[in-house]
């Protein structure tokens, strides 16, 4: 199976229910993360849903 490697930018709810919904899909890895802030960057990335 093919993993697709994804990143985002910003981390609004958007954001945040997208990566949600990816997490449900086996062949999606969520790689990185940018955001202006690097704290608020650093708390979407280890955000465990």
């Amino acid at each position: 199976m093919i993993t697709v490697r994804f990143a985002t930018t910003g981390t609004n709810w958007i954001t945040e229910s997208f990566i949600d919904a990816a997490r449900l899909v086996d062949s999606f890895e969520f790689a990185a993360v940018y955001s202006r802030a690097e704290e608020t960057a650093h708390a979407a990335a280890s955000t465990d849903t």
